[in-house]
């Protein structure tokens, strides 16, 4: 009898720690912006002017350039960082995409088809 308790009582100490270890784990992962600060700089940005908008942009890519030489210059030395390497990558991307012709409107959403997804064998 007092073998099952034992039992008992060490199988809940342990489904007690796996529960406080999987809890650590969910407060170090990263946390979702904040979805009110989002929706409060989209409304600010609705109230900007075209002029506004214009020179806000103009200063976003002033400072992403900036970054981008600075990044590109710590690449040349090697000491880039893996953190450094995934930023330089996607900032890159962003100044390709920003030095392209602008058209109209961004253009409809590709639709995903279900066949896409497990017959991409067939398609290559």
């Amino acid at each position: 009898m007092k073998r099952h308790i034992l039992i008992a009582l060490a199988s809940l100490l342990m489904m007690g720690a796996a529960g406080v270890r999987a809890d650590e784990a969910k407060s170090a992962a990263p946390k979702a912006p904040n979805r009110e600060a989002a929706e409060k700089r989209r409304a600010e940005q609705e109230k900007l002017t075209p002029e506004e908008r214009e020179k806000r942009r103009k200063e976003a890519m002033e400072k992403r350039e900036v970054r981008l030489k600075e990044l590109r210059e710590k690449k040349a030395a090697g000491t880039l960082n893996d953190i450094e390497k995934t930023q330089l990558d996607r900032l890159e991307k962003q100044s390709e995409r920003s030095k392209r012709p602008k058209k109209d409107g961004p253009g409809p959403r590709p639709k995903k088809d279900k066949k896409d997804k497990t017959d991409s064998s067939t398609t290559e």
